[in-house]
């Protein structure tokens, strides 16, 4: 399910007339200087339209949730249809009059234009390869590469990029000279020069906070989140939603089951009792089934065993990029069980990242108090702190974490106070990891992306800049990559309603004073909730995706540790095999934590294989 565009630098009107017809079958290898169009017809998601006499064509790929009257929301054939009559009298500005998640191309035969968009919050894929001659254009990075497969090189500051943090910032991508298309951005191809314009982005500057009262909070966001869900059952088909017993999926189910007109199917994944002690929630599961029976769903507890990460491979193939946790194997498993049962699932994804969900909120909000502690008495408690051996996935071993991670930030700038949250490796673990020929062709710092976004928030409160970089970072890169990308590999469309876009405009305008409070996070849209959703599931701590990943990366003889192998590793001459073996020794015996950067490096390596070794 794809779309795709080849075009010259220079398109003529010619260029555009050939335009007009799609390409049958598969992606593969063709004259970059002729025009085409490649649009996957085995989904419902991707859809074309001609307006004005055929002088406008939009080929889509994704859905609109929201557009004005009268146009129709949709997906497929319907959205394109919606953004061709937009565009034939808005121009580009119809883009800032629709919601949706989508990748979309417009013909625009009477001004000579082509124009590629992505949404406004970067729910759909989209990517760009130029050069000298010629532009492609796709929502598939497969069919991209499968495109020109004799420009595939690894880029290796995205190596380094994804081993630092977890993900690669917007507009680089895992292939030298491939960008991914910003969120909230058009592109022109205008007379031989491709413009960039950004045409929408999420509320960010001091002077865009709104005091509201306690009682207008709630009764806005509880109904923002109604016509959201609504907005999503608007696509039509069988909808399902996860469920995994946290604020933000109960939320989501209490609201679906308002509208819903029957019993629909509600998702949890977890993991058998034998991996239990690698988990750090052990009551999800009573919280999930807990919802459920409030709201009479056809509840399904989906429990998966050590095999499940040899499903890896398949993951990361989808997602087209590695990934550096293992909530993707419940997620792939939710909707393959999903699959025959539903023809969507919502989800409460960013919801963490609107309303101060994270622990790094609540230590960030804490920072005020922790600068009125004496250096030394700080000193004195990293010592302290120092003597305690590691232990994973406790209560207290969550503490030591976050005191460890204040110790770390506390002096620290905006910027690198929030690399510091997601670092994932340390310089000299990654010096010590790297061979020298890697670390000497390191030339871009991933933290060059985070100041450009520290800088554009301006004036405003630390909490609301890191809550505005998680939405254009975290969510875009991370979360959101992670629910829509599996749901268009499984078949099935994913839509979250707390990313529509009117509610996102909403919630980033409360002051970060009323999302938190202390050790409480989440209050505005806790308080929404109250009466709605059980107080048990208010009132507990943070839960969230927990996987095994610390027993499947130490197990001696397991699957990590073959796709790891010293031959494999040797073989891609990135990394030290010893170094390898060293953090996984290291990890099994508690000596280090060096879990995270395992896992990635396993993902990466199958990344490889499948993007690399399949085109060599």
């Amino acid at each position: 399910m794809s779309l795709l565009i080849n075009f010259p630098s220079h398109p003529t009107a010619a260029n555009l007339e050939n335009l007009r017809s799609i390409q049958a079958g598969e992606v593969g290898p063709f004259d970059r200087n002729l025009p085409m169009i490649f649009l996957s017809r085995q989904g419902h998601l991707e859809g074309q339209a001609d307006v004005d006499d055929g002088k406008i064509s939009v080929f889509l790929s994704g859905y609109l949730t929201n557009v004005p009257a009268p146009l129709r929301a949709g997906s497929g054939d319907t959205a394109a249809q919606a953004l061709a009559r937009l565009y034939s009298t808005r121009g580009t500005e119809s883009f800032a009059a629709i919601d949706g998640a989508y990748s979309a191309v417009v013909i625009d035969r009477i001004n000579n234009r082509i124009v590629l968009a992505r949404d406004k919050l970067g729910i759909a894929r989209a990517y760009l390869k130029r050069d000298i001659n010629s532009i492609v254009f796709s929502n598939s990075l497969s069919d991209l590469l499968k495109s020109r497969p004799s420009d595939i090189e690894l880029d290796i500051d995205s190596v380094y990029a994804f081993l630092t943090i977890g993900w690669i910032p917007t507009p680089h991508s895992m292939v030298r000279d491939v960008e991914k298309v910003p969120p909230g951005t058009f592109l022109e191809s205008i007379d031989g020069v491709l413009s960039r314009t950004i045409y929408y982005d999420v509320p960010h500057t001091k002077g865009t906070f709104e005091q509201r009262s306690p009682s207008d909070l709630k009764k806005q966001i509880k109904a923002l989140l109604d016509r959201s869900v609504d907005r999503g059952l608007s696509l039509g088909g069988r909808w399902g939603s996860f469920l995994s017993g946290g604020v933000d999926s109960s939320s989501v189910v209490a609201s679906l089951a308002r509208s819903a007109p029957s019993a629909f199917p509600t998702y949890f994944g977890g993991f058998s009792a034998q991996l239990n002690s690698y988990l750090p929630n052990p009551e999800e599961p009573a919280m999930s089934k807990l919802v459920a029976a409030r709201f009479h769903t056809d509840h399904h507890m989906l429990w998966l065993d050590s095999n499940a990460v040899e499903t890896a491979a398949e993951i990361v193939a989808a997602l087209e990029e590695p990934v550096c946790d293992g909530g993707c194997i419940i997620v792939g498993a939710v909707m393959r069980a999903a699959v025959g049962h539903a023809d969507g699932l919502m989800t409460g994804v960013a919801g963490d990242f609107l309303f101060t969900g994270e622990r790094r909120h609540m230590v960030l909000n804490l920072l005020n108090y922790s600068r009125l502690v004496p250096d030394a008495l700080w000193r004195l408690v990293n010592w302290t702190l120092g003597l305690r051996p590691f232990a994973y996935n406790t209560r207290l071993s969550q503490a030591q974490f976050d005191l460890t991670r204040l110790l770390e930030v506390r002096r620290l700038s905006l910027a690198d106070m929030y690399a510091g949250f997601y670092r994932q490796a340390s310089r000299r673990d990654l010096d010590q990891l790297m061979l020298p020929s890697v670390k000497n062709a390191i030339q871009r710092d991933p933290q060059t992306e985070m100041n450009g976004y520290f800088e554009a928030t301006g004036e405003t409160d630390p909490l609301s800049a890191f809550l505005y970089l998680d939405l254009k970072t975290q969510s875009t890169e991370h979360c959101v990559r992670e629910v829509e990308t599996l749901g268009r590999h499984f078949g099935l469309t994913v839509y979250s309603p707390f990313l529509d876009a009117e509610f996102v405009d909403f919630a980033m305008t409360i002051p970060a004073s009323d999302k938190v409070s202390g050790l409480h996070l989440k209050k505005p849209l806790k308080d929404a909730m109250r009466g709605r959703v059980p107080d048990q599931i208010l009132d507990r701590k943070k839960g969230g995706l927990g996987s095994p990943i610390r027993w499947w990366v130490t197990q001696p003889d397991g699957y990590v540790s073959k796709i790891l192998s010293r031959d494999n590793i040797s073989r891609r001459g990135l990394f030290s095999p010893d170094a390898v073996e060293q953090f996984r020794e290291e990890t099994a015996n508690g000596v280090h934590d060096y879990t995270k950067l395992l896992w990635s490096l396993f993902t990466l390596e199958l990344w490889q294989q499948h993007f690399m070794d399949a085109n060599l």
